[in-house]
């Protein structure tokens, strides 16, 4: 009231109506771009919201269809391989298919095009005898299939049940000829439903459509969602292209409520222009520069919680001003968090990591809470009389039940009443190194480094001092395990293992330093000492006259991502003068197969001829899919799928594994294998090679020299 009293008495002069003019129109350009900014800012933010759906619905979707192509595939190794059996069981088979696919409502074996074997019973009497090739509707999918000898996608079809359908028709050919189709058919209400069930709560609120180019007819279902041409159908704001065998379909979303326009906007922002356009200009120049400046520097931008400089700040001026309190600092890491953000999207990982931050500020309101790194957070706080681990483990619980992502863990470090003489950033590596002493233990979310874990951290941290003398000195033993073929029992090949024997004598297990030299980097160097000591080995068997062996080196993750590998590795083969064929590399299938720039470079390791060998396979999540990304030319079948043998499930799964790894033409090593029972089996499977303690245990090189000459 005073500001307005005292401008109303104030006399204006020409120029400072013209100054005012200005201000004004300065302001109406402000509040303009403003609604601008807010129009495009929402419309964005309803934009990623929708996609987060949608990338959901076309994960969803891609993951049936890619199911359902597996199937026929599947499918096709039965015809080809135990034809009698299978079509003889061909109903029993397809009965499970059809429990555990909700979506796959029909299956067919068509010999020449022509169905002879149909389920479910009821379908047969309609459909066997049946020509796919020369059906009017169907005629056209059938031929591309055999004239590209590849998959075909038909649809949206009506179906003889009169349900909407997609076929999924898969061509078998047997010496370059085609000899049958396996068939699977998707009952698009099922489909729908299925991915409906599997994506959040938010279905509710947006519409989708799955469209495709040149579709020549309209569908809809009972849940009203459409398949047409996509020209002319598809979403302008939004769409995802979902590939599919010889087609390419669109998925589009809206929400139920429309688009905002800018006719949503007007209203809101005429008020705000009357309230606002004479204090906005003092208060945006004022606090517009320390509030960049603040978030800037000192917070995370997804977050918006402290980054970690800022953190390291904040505490630094809480410990110093109170050098008599008590306090702890606890860190929550969540696990596998790259999964995550492959499996659902960055748009959904973003969302969950906004989530946490705020439910951390909860969890601690009397501290302070960072992000300490892209998918952890840590906070600084008072010490408080309750048990740590019963307090956060409790709300633990809440958080991760209601986050926006399912079935994730959240790995919590501990480090209680810490030392105020410690920097800040030795006591933030304390915590973090307990939660990551629990990462690969799931039954296990909480570490306390005040306990056991502080002596494992004293003790990696000697093992990471005393590596570069032990290296020098030739601590580190090469030790080998022979492989040999399963039908001949023959001696075909090693593996390269390292093992740490002190001067003392005394054996420091694989166990101990490997993951900590991957954590850590140190891993390069081990790789390459041990890549250089097979080369040196096979180029002295070379000189000698004697016959060669490929011996397979495992190459870790951190090497592999390491510049100058290949240049390194080529290098070392040549001043051995040997091929590269010699020594195969081992890779982990838990590497991450999706990284542009791992596919690229063990493309340039065929490219110049080393074997790329899948290590350790059944024991992550990525296993198909590493077999489609990357060029593997074997693939080695983890310990526990062999342990597996006599379980029913367990058979089933070694059987079609190794089944899809010859179809996909490569070779396959079965390791871990101890018993005859367990050879007697693979053999029956036409699994490849063996490597085991039935055959032989890693041996040392004096050892293997001996055991391999008396075997070649």
């Amino acid at each position: 009231m005073r500001r307005t009293k005292l401008r109303s008495k104030v006399s204006i002069s020409p120029s400072q109506k013209k100054l005012l003019t200005f201000i004004a129109v300065l302001c109406f350009i402000f509040q303009a771009v403003s609604l601008h900014m807010m129009y495009k800012t929402e419309h964005q933010e309803q934009i990623d919201n929708a996609k987060i759906y949608g990338e959901s619905v076309a994960s969803g979707i891609k993951l049936i269809v890619n199911s359902s192509l597996y199937i026929t595939q599947s499918m096709e190794n039965l015809y080809l391989h135990n034809r009698k059996p299978f079509l003889d069981e061909f109903d029993m088979y397809c009965t499970g298919l059809g429990k555990s696919t909700p979506s796959a409502s029909e299956f067919f074996i068509a010999p020449c095009g022509i169905i002879s074997h149909a389920w479910p019973e009821e379908i047969k009497d309609s459909t066997i005898g049946f020509n796919m090739i020369k059906d009017t509707e169907q005629g056209e999918k059938s031929v591309q299939a055999i004239s590209t000898r590849e998959i075909t996608v038909a649809g949206p079809n009506i179906l003889k049940n009169g349900k909407t359908g997609f076929i999924i028709r898969n061509p078998i050919f047997t010496n370059g000829k085609f000899e049958a189709f396996s068939v699977v058919v998707l009952d698009w209400n099922k489909f729908v439903q299925q991915i409906i069930s599997e994506v959040d709560t938010s279905a509710s609120e947006y519409d989708f459509g799955v469209w495709k180019k040149n579709n020549r007819h309209t569908y809809t279902d009972e849940y009203g969602f459409i398949f047409t041409d996509c020209n002319a159908n598809v979403s302008k704001d939004l769409s995802i292209k979902i590939p599919v065998p010889n087609d390419i379909w669109y998925l589009s979303v809206e929400p139920v409520s429309g688009w905002i326009t800018w006719k949503d906007m007007i209203p809101e922002t005429l008020i705000s222009l009357a309230l606002t356009v004479l204090v906005i200009l003092l208060f945006y120049i004022r606090m517009h520069d320390t509030a960049k400046k603040f978030y800037t520097f000192e917070h995370d931008k997804l977050t918006e919680v402290l980054n970690r400089e800022g953190f390291f700040e904040e505490a630094k001026k809480i410990l110093k001003n109170n050098p008599e309190k008590s306090y702890d600092v606890l860190l929550g890491d969540i696990n596998n968090f790259k999964m995550l953000n492959s499996i659902y999207g960055t748009a959904v990982a973003d969302k969950l990591l906004k989530y946490l931050a705020i439910e951390f500020k909860k969890l601690e309101p009397y501290g302070i809470i960072g992000r300490y790194g892209g998918d952890s957070f840590i906070s600084l706080f008072p010490t408080s009389r309750r048990a740590p681990e019963d307090v956060f483990l409790e709300n633990s619980k809440n958080i991760i039940s209601n986050a926006p992502i399912k079935n994730f863990k959240i790995n919590y470090g501990f480090y209680g009443n810490i030392d105020h003489t410690l920097p800040i950033n030795t006591i933030c590596d304390r915590v973090l190194f307990a939660a990551k002493s629990i990462k690969r233990n799931y039954e296990v979310h909480f570490a306390n480094y005040n306990g056991p874990v502080s002596k494992i951290h004293m003790r990696e941290q000697l093992l990471e001092s005393s590596f570069s003398d032990a290296l020098a000195a030739n601590e580190f033993k090469v030790w080998f395990q022979p492989k040999f073929s399963a039908d001949e029992e023959k001696l075909v090949g090693a593996e390269a293992l390292v093992r740490w024997i002190q001067k003392d004598g005394t054996v420091i297990p694989p166990v101990d330093f490997i993951p900590l030299f991957e954590r850590n980097g140190l891993i390069v160097k081990l790789d390459e000492y041990v890549f250089t000591a097979v080369c040196s080995l096979i180029r002295r068997r070379q000189e000698e006259g004697k016959k060669i062996i490929p011996i397979s080196i495992n190459v870790s993750r951190a090497s592999l991502h390491h510049s100058g590998l290949i240049q390194k590795y080529k290098e070392i083969i040549k001043s051995n003068s040997i091929l590269p064929d010699y020594v195969p590399l081992e890779l982990t299938e838990t590497y991450e197969s999706s990284n542009l720039k791992l596919k690229e470079l063990t493309a340039t390791l065929k490219q110049e001829g080393f074997k790329i060998h899948m290590d350790d396979f059944g024991t992550g999540l990525s296993s198909l899919s590493c077999l489609n990304l990357l060029p593997f030319d074997v693939i080695k079948l983890d310990k526990s799928l062999i342990d597996f043998i006599g379980n029913d499930g367990g058979d089933e799964i070694l059987r079609h594994t190794i089944e899809l790894a010859h179809f996909k033409k490569m070779n396959v090593v079965a390791e871990g294998v101890e018993t005859e029972e367990q050879l007697d089996f693979l053999r029956k499977l036409h699994c490849d090679i063996i490597q085991g303690y039935y055959f032989s245990k890693p041996r040392p090189y004096d050892d293997f020299i001996q055991f391999i000459d008396d075997r070649l």
